[in-house]
Protein backbone atom coordinates (compact mmCIF):
# COMPACT_ATOMS: atom_id res chain seq x y z
CA UNK A 1 0.00 0.00 0.00
CA UNK A 2 1.50 3.46 -1.09
CA UNK A 3 1.59 5.15 2.37
CA UNK A 4 2.12 8.68 1.33
CA UNK A 5 -0.19 9.20 -1.29
CA UNK A 6 -3.49 11.27 -0.22
CA UNK A 7 -7.13 10.02 -0.70
CA UNK A 8 -8.70 10.12 -4.43
CA UNK A 9 -11.23 11.88 -2.67
CA UNK A 10 -9.33 14.31 -0.86
CA UNK A 11 -7.28 15.25 -4.53
CA UNK A 12 -10.80 15.42 -5.96
CA UNK A 13 -11.72 17.51 -3.39
CA UNK A 14 -8.41 19.89 -3.73
CA UNK A 15 -8.34 20.08 -7.15
CA UNK A 16 -11.91 21.78 -7.17
CA UNK A 17 -11.17 24.20 -4.94
CA UNK A 18 -7.43 24.88 -6.69
CA UNK A 19 -9.60 25.74 -10.08
CA UNK A 20 -12.59 27.82 -8.51
CA UNK A 21 -10.64 29.90 -5.88
CA UNK A 22 -13.40 29.25 -2.95
CA UNK A 23 -15.21 26.76 -1.48
CA UNK A 24 -18.35 27.60 -1.71
CA UNK A 25 -18.58 26.86 -5.33
CA UNK A 26 -16.44 24.06 -4.98
CA UNK A 27 -19.02 22.78 -2.61
CA UNK A 28 -21.74 23.19 -4.74
CA UNK A 29 -19.82 21.49 -7.47
CA UNK A 30 -18.81 18.32 -5.68
CA UNK A 31 -22.46 18.37 -4.09
CA UNK A 32 -21.05 18.74 -0.21
CA UNK A 33 -21.04 21.34 2.29
CA UNK A 34 -18.96 23.92 2.63
CA UNK A 35 -17.81 22.59 6.21
CA UNK A 36 -16.79 19.04 4.85
CA UNK A 37 -14.77 20.85 2.03
CA UNK A 38 -12.87 22.78 4.44
CA UNK A 39 -12.31 19.60 6.32
CA UNK A 40 -10.53 17.59 3.65
CA UNK A 41 -8.33 20.66 2.94
CA UNK A 42 -7.59 20.49 6.43
CA UNK A 43 -6.77 16.94 6.41
CA UNK A 44 -4.48 17.25 3.08
CA UNK A 45 -2.46 19.41 4.60
CA UNK A 46 -1.73 18.03 7.47
CA UNK A 47 -0.83 14.86 5.68
CA UNK A 48 1.05 16.51 3.63
CA UNK A 49 3.15 18.57 6.26
CA UNK A 50 2.47 21.53 3.40
CA UNK A 51 0.38 24.88 3.51
CA UNK A 52 -1.71 24.70 0.46
CA UNK A 53 -3.77 27.87 0.69
CA UNK A 54 -3.56 31.12 2.03
CA UNK A 55 -6.68 32.16 3.70
CA UNK A 56 -6.95 36.04 3.19
CA UNK A 57 -10.16 37.29 5.05
CA UNK A 58 -13.01 35.43 3.33
CA UNK A 59 -11.28 34.64 0.60
CA UNK A 60 -8.76 31.47 -0.58
CA UNK A 61 -5.36 31.59 -2.13
CA UNK A 62 -3.46 28.83 -3.72
CA UNK A 63 0.34 29.03 -2.50
CA UNK A 64 3.54 28.47 -4.38
CA UNK A 65 3.44 24.92 -3.35
CA UNK A 66 -0.16 24.71 -3.98
CA UNK A 67 -0.25 25.95 -7.09
CA UNK A 68 2.68 23.68 -8.42
CA UNK A 69 0.67 20.78 -6.70
CA UNK A 70 -2.71 21.91 -8.12
CA UNK A 71 -1.31 21.20 -11.39
CA UNK A 72 -0.06 18.34 -11.14
CA UNK A 73 -2.76 16.90 -9.23
CA UNK A 74 -5.12 18.03 -12.21
CA UNK A 75 -3.27 16.53 -15.16
CA UNK A 76 -3.06 13.14 -13.20
CA UNK A 77 -6.66 13.13 -12.26
CA UNK A 78 -7.19 14.15 -15.89
CA UNK A 79 -5.15 10.78 -16.96
CA UNK A 80 -7.16 8.69 -14.36
CA UNK A 81 -10.00 9.73 -16.13
CA UNK A 82 -8.82 9.29 -19.68
CA UNK A 83 -7.75 5.64 -18.51
CA UNK A 84 -11.25 4.59 -16.95
CA UNK A 85 -13.31 6.20 -20.08
CA UNK A 86 -10.30 4.00 -21.97
CA UNK A 87 -11.00 0.95 -20.79
CA UNK A 88 -14.62 1.40 -20.87
CA UNK A 89 -14.45 2.33 -24.64
CA UNK A 90 -11.98 -1.08 -25.30
CA UNK A 91 -14.79 -3.13 -23.66
CA UNK A 92 -17.39 -1.65 -25.50
CA UNK A 93 -15.90 -0.16 -28.75
CA UNK A 94 -12.46 -1.24 -28.95
CA UNK A 95 -9.13 0.76 -28.36
CA UNK A 96 -8.79 4.55 -28.65
CA UNK A 97 -5.63 6.58 -29.19
CA UNK A 98 -4.75 10.20 -28.28
CA UNK A 99 -2.71 11.79 -31.30
CA UNK A 100 -1.39 15.48 -30.81
CA UNK A 101 -0.54 16.50 -34.08
CA UNK A 102 0.87 19.54 -36.08
CA UNK A 103 -2.05 21.00 -37.69
CA UNK A 104 -0.54 21.21 -41.22
CA UNK A 105 0.61 17.36 -41.02
CA UNK A 106 -2.99 16.12 -39.69
CA UNK A 107 -5.48 17.99 -42.05
CA UNK A 108 -3.29 18.24 -45.50
CA UNK A 109 -1.91 14.53 -45.34
CA UNK A 110 -3.07 12.41 -42.23
CA UNK A 111 -6.47 12.73 -41.88
CA UNK A 112 -7.35 11.85 -45.73
CA UNK A 113 -5.99 8.80 -44.69
CA UNK A 114 -7.56 7.69 -41.44
CA UNK A 115 -9.99 6.22 -43.38
CA UNK A 116 -7.84 3.66 -44.87
CA UNK A 117 -6.56 3.14 -41.15
CA UNK A 118 -9.88 2.41 -39.55
CA UNK A 119 -10.86 0.30 -42.31
CA UNK A 120 -7.94 -2.07 -41.54
CA UNK A 121 -8.61 -1.43 -37.85
CA UNK A 122 -11.82 -1.17 -37.24
CA UNK A 123 -11.37 -1.73 -33.28
CA UNK A 124 -8.88 1.32 -32.79
CA UNK A 125 -10.43 4.88 -32.89
CA UNK A 126 -7.74 7.23 -33.47
CA UNK A 127 -8.49 10.99 -31.85
CA UNK A 128 -6.65 14.05 -33.02
CA UNK A 129 -5.62 17.36 -31.75
CA UNK A 130 -3.68 19.88 -33.38
CA UNK A 131 -0.96 21.19 -31.17
CA UNK A 132 1.72 23.26 -32.84
CA UNK A 133 3.96 24.29 -29.59
CA UNK A 134 6.25 21.71 -27.96
CA UNK A 135 4.45 20.94 -23.99
CA UNK A 136 5.86 17.46 -21.46
CA UNK A 137 4.03 14.44 -22.96
CA UNK A 138 4.38 12.30 -20.06
CA UNK A 139 1.68 14.81 -18.29
CA UNK A 140 -0.06 14.86 -21.16
CA UNK A 141 -3.40 13.06 -21.97
CA UNK A 142 -1.76 12.22 -25.39
CA UNK A 143 -0.63 8.56 -26.39
CA UNK A 144 1.82 10.41 -28.94
CA UNK A 145 2.62 13.43 -30.56
CA UNK A 146 3.61 14.03 -34.37
CA UNK A 147 5.45 17.10 -34.82
CA UNK A 148 7.64 18.71 -36.82
CA UNK A 149 11.41 18.99 -35.90
CA UNK A 150 15.10 17.86 -36.07
CA UNK A 151 14.83 15.14 -33.45
CA UNK A 152 12.98 12.80 -31.23
CA UNK A 153 12.01 14.91 -27.91
CA UNK A 154 13.94 14.84 -25.08
CA UNK A 155 12.60 12.12 -22.63
CA UNK A 156 10.57 10.55 -25.16
CA UNK A 157 11.15 7.54 -27.58
CA UNK A 158 10.08 7.74 -30.86
CA UNK A 159 11.00 7.91 -34.52
CA UNK A 160 11.52 10.01 -37.94
CA UNK A 161 8.52 9.90 -40.02
CA UNK A 162 9.38 11.56 -43.26
CA UNK A 163 11.53 14.59 -44.21
CA UNK A 164 10.51 17.44 -45.57
CA UNK A 165 12.92 17.27 -48.79
CA UNK A 166 12.28 19.61 -51.98
CA UNK A 167 10.65 22.78 -50.95
CA UNK A 168 9.30 23.65 -54.27
CA UNK A 169 7.64 27.30 -55.34
CA UNK A 170 4.34 26.45 -56.70
CA UNK A 171 1.73 28.59 -58.30
CA UNK A 172 -1.75 28.66 -60.11
CA UNK A 173 -0.71 27.92 -64.35
CA UNK A 174 -2.64 31.75 -65.04
CA UNK A 175 -0.56 33.43 -62.68
CA UNK A 176 2.58 32.68 -65.37
CA UNK A 177 0.67 32.79 -68.66
CA UNK A 178 0.50 28.98 -68.64
CA UNK A 179 4.48 29.01 -69.51
CA UNK A 180 6.02 25.60 -68.84
CA UNK A 181 9.20 27.38 -67.30
CA UNK A 182 9.96 30.84 -65.65
CA UNK A 183 13.08 32.18 -64.86
CA UNK A 184 14.17 33.14 -60.85
CA UNK A 185 13.80 36.81 -61.91
CA UNK A 186 10.28 36.40 -63.23
CA UNK A 187 9.12 34.53 -59.64
CA UNK A 188 10.74 38.10 -58.21
CA UNK A 189 8.48 40.22 -59.95
CA UNK A 190 5.48 37.86 -59.12
CA UNK A 191 3.36 38.43 -55.73
CA UNK A 192 5.21 35.91 -53.16
CA UNK A 193 3.15 34.13 -50.40
CA UNK A 194 5.00 33.40 -47.34
CA UNK A 195 4.41 31.47 -44.17
CA UNK A 196 4.34 33.56 -40.84
CA UNK A 197 6.77 30.71 -39.33
CA UNK A 198 9.17 30.44 -41.77
CA UNK A 199 9.33 34.16 -42.82
CA UNK A 200 13.47 33.41 -44.06
CA UNK A 201 12.54 30.63 -46.68
CA UNK A 202 12.10 32.94 -50.07
CA UNK A 203 15.38 34.79 -48.91
CA UNK A 204 16.80 31.45 -48.42
CA UNK A 205 15.89 30.07 -51.96
CA UNK A 206 16.43 33.44 -53.80
CA UNK A 207 20.08 33.30 -52.41
CA UNK A 208 20.64 29.89 -53.60
CA UNK A 209 19.27 30.88 -57.07
CA UNK A 210 22.35 32.93 -57.08
CA UNK A 211 19.89 36.30 -56.52
CA UNK A 212 21.86 39.03 -54.66
CA UNK A 213 21.93 38.57 -51.05
CA UNK A 214 20.58 42.21 -50.28
CA UNK A 215 17.62 41.09 -51.96
CA UNK A 216 14.49 40.99 -49.76
CA UNK A 217 11.40 39.30 -50.58
CA UNK A 218 9.14 40.81 -48.40
CA UNK A 219 6.00 41.77 -50.07
CA UNK A 220 2.90 39.53 -50.66
CA UNK A 221 0.85 37.96 -48.14
CA UNK A 222 1.46 35.65 -45.01
CA UNK A 223 -0.23 32.79 -43.51
CA UNK A 224 -0.34 30.20 -40.82
CA UNK A 225 -0.49 27.03 -41.91
CA UNK A 226 0.61 25.19 -45.08
CA UNK A 227 -2.74 24.55 -46.06
CA UNK A 228 -3.75 28.29 -46.15
CA UNK A 229 -0.74 28.95 -48.22
CA UNK A 230 -1.39 26.12 -50.77
CA UNK A 231 -4.99 26.88 -50.83
CA UNK A 232 -3.84 30.77 -51.80
CA UNK A 233 -1.22 29.44 -54.26
CA UNK A 234 -4.12 27.46 -55.70
CA UNK A 235 -6.68 30.96 -56.03
CA UNK A 236 -3.84 32.29 -57.87
CA UNK A 237 -3.20 34.80 -54.91
CA UNK A 238 0.89 34.52 -55.64
CA UNK A 239 3.58 31.87 -55.44
CA UNK A 240 4.37 29.70 -52.13
CA UNK A 241 7.01 28.23 -51.54
CA UNK A 242 5.75 24.47 -49.82
CA UNK A 243 7.10 21.26 -49.16
CA UNK A 244 6.87 19.01 -52.41
CA UNK A 245 5.18 16.19 -50.34
CA UNK A 246 2.51 18.43 -49.48
CA UNK A 247 1.39 19.18 -52.81
CA UNK A 248 1.57 15.89 -54.29
CA UNK A 249 -2.11 15.66 -55.13
CA UNK A 250 -2.69 19.63 -56.42
CA UNK A 251 0.19 18.92 -58.73
CA UNK A 252 -0.77 15.36 -60.17
CA UNK A 253 -4.22 17.45 -60.82
CA UNK A 254 -2.63 20.67 -62.23
CA UNK A 255 -4.16 22.79 -59.97
CA UNK A 256 -0.62 23.41 -59.08
CA UNK A 257 2.30 24.02 -61.41
CA UNK A 258 6.21 24.05 -60.59
CA UNK A 259 6.96 26.81 -62.61
CA UNK A 260 10.81 26.94 -62.30
CA UNK A 261 13.34 24.08 -61.84
CA UNK A 262 15.10 25.19 -58.85
CA UNK A 263 14.15 24.43 -55.47
CA UNK A 264 16.13 24.42 -52.38
CA UNK A 265 16.07 21.21 -49.69
CA UNK A 266 15.20 20.58 -45.86
CA UNK A 267 16.37 17.55 -44.01
CA UNK A 268 13.72 18.14 -40.59
CA UNK A 269 11.07 16.29 -41.02
CA UNK A 270 7.83 14.88 -38.81
CA UNK A 271 8.37 12.89 -36.19
CA UNK A 272 6.41 10.52 -33.72
CA UNK A 273 7.21 10.53 -30.12
CA UNK A 274 5.43 8.86 -27.32
CA UNK A 275 6.51 7.76 -23.82
CA UNK A 276 8.54 4.58 -22.96
CA UNK A 277 5.89 2.84 -21.49
CA UNK A 278 2.61 4.08 -23.01
CA UNK A 279 -0.91 2.53 -21.66
CA UNK A 280 -2.07 1.26 -25.10
CA UNK A 281 1.13 -0.28 -26.18
CA UNK A 282 -0.34 -2.24 -28.61
CA UNK A 283 -2.59 0.16 -30.65
CA UNK A 284 0.35 2.60 -30.84
CA UNK A 285 2.22 -0.02 -32.35
CA UNK A 286 -0.03 -0.75 -35.41
CA UNK A 287 -1.04 3.18 -35.80
CA UNK A 288 3.00 3.88 -36.13
CA UNK A 289 3.57 0.99 -38.18
CA UNK A 290 0.55 2.24 -40.26
CA UNK A 291 1.93 5.73 -40.58
CA UNK A 292 5.49 4.53 -41.33
CA UNK A 293 3.87 2.45 -44.40
CA UNK A 294 2.24 5.43 -45.77
CA UNK A 295 4.83 7.99 -44.95
CA UNK A 296 7.09 6.15 -47.33
CA UNK A 297 4.60 5.70 -50.17
CA UNK A 298 4.67 9.70 -49.67
CA UNK A 299 8.20 9.85 -50.09
CA UNK A 300 7.89 7.62 -53.17
CA UNK A 301 4.84 9.19 -54.65
CA UNK A 302 7.04 12.96 -54.15
CA UNK A 303 9.93 11.30 -55.98
CA UNK A 304 7.86 9.55 -58.75
CA UNK A 305 6.77 13.22 -59.17
CA UNK A 306 9.58 14.57 -59.39
CA UNK A 307 10.98 12.22 -62.36
CA UNK A 308 7.73 13.03 -63.77
CA UNK A 309 8.01 16.83 -63.99
CA UNK A 310 11.64 17.16 -65.20
CA UNK A 311 10.51 13.89 -68.01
Amino acid sequence: MRKIIPSLSALEIFECVARHGNLTRAAEELHLTQSAVSKQIAGLENKLGVVLFKRVRKRIELTQYGSAYALKIKSCLDRIERNTQDLIDQRENGTSLDIAVSATFGTQWLIPKLKDFRNKYPGISINITARSDPFILNNSQFDAVIYYGNDVWQGTRGDLLVQEGKVVPVCNAELVNHLSEVSVDMIAQLPLLHLSSREGAWKQWFSSAGLGADFRPLRGCRFELFTMLTSAAVSGLGVALVPEIFVCAELAGNRLIVPTAHFIRNDDGYFISYNDDPINKEALDIFTFWLQGHCKLLAAASSTLAQTQAA
